[in-house]
């Protein structure tokens, strides 16, 4: 019997790069503006092409260092430290990919309790969820940088179950980061789903042995159909 079903956030249930765009949006905005008032006997980029700028970054190098980099590159006085507040206050317009909605519409019907777990940074990650409206559409939300954890921590799992009140054994795990998502809640008895999209970070990803999840799809939706089997 499968009780309740736990979700990643970030590309599980919606597109991660919309929020990503729209913080380094607010962040070229800000940095724009500093750059004209630095004037320096030139143009200034303007925000659509620092946006730009900061994608091609992280399309190169990852996340770690990109507004570093940017800095660097316009020899800009402003502190890093800033456009990181910046993109942690963005108050982004979200939407649930519609596999994702309709996956949770389903489940509410058939009473099967629900849970999020995500990683990243509190403040960031419960901006996601508010526009999304998850917070008011779960059971238990867990942004786990609120606890001190992170996955694959099983503790972060156990978390959830305890709020759930759920047996690890009648809960299922959904998630697309094989090297994290699925460990920790395989480790407590959770049985695991990994979902597969033509793009996300780490969709092309290659589970280590052991790290993969019990079960690959490649929409929300036929999520549905293995509850019922697994339940027949």
């Amino acid at each position: 019997m499968i009780s309740a079903v736990l979700f990643d956030l970030d590309d599980t249930l919606y597109r991660e790069l919309d929020y990503v765009e729209q913080g380094f949006r607010n962040v070229a905005g800000v940095l724009a503006e500093h750059l004209s008032k630095m004037g320096a006997g030139r143009k200034a980029p303007g925000p659509d092409m620092l946006c730009y700028q900061m994608m091609e970054l992280m399309e190169m190098e990852g996340r770690g260092k990109i507004f570093d980099r940017i800095c660097e590159r316009y020899d800009a006085d402003i502190s890093v430290q800033e456009l990181i507040e910046v993109y942690r206050d963005t108050k982004p317009k979200l939407s649930l990919y519609p596999d994702g909605e309709k996956l949770l519409e389903w489940l509410r019907d058939k009473k099967k309790k629900t849970g999020l777990i995500t990683d990243g940074n509190a403040q960031v990650q419960h901006r996601k969820i508010e526009a999304l409206g998850l917070d008011k559409r779960f059971d238990v939300v867990l942004a786990s940088d609120d606890l001190g954890l992170a996955k694959p921590d099983p503790a972060v799992y156990a978390y959830c179950i305890d709020r759930l009140g759920i047996a690890p054994q009648e809960t299922v795990y959904i998630g697309d980061n094989p090297s994290k998502d699925f460990i920790g809640a395989g480790k407590i008895g959770m049985r695991t789903i990994r979902i597969i999209r033509p793009e996300g970070m780490y969709m092309r990803r290659e589970a280590e042995d052991g790290f993969d999840a019990d079960v690959t799809v490649h929409l929300l939706t036929e999520v549905a159909a293995w509850i019922q089997d697994a339940e027949e």
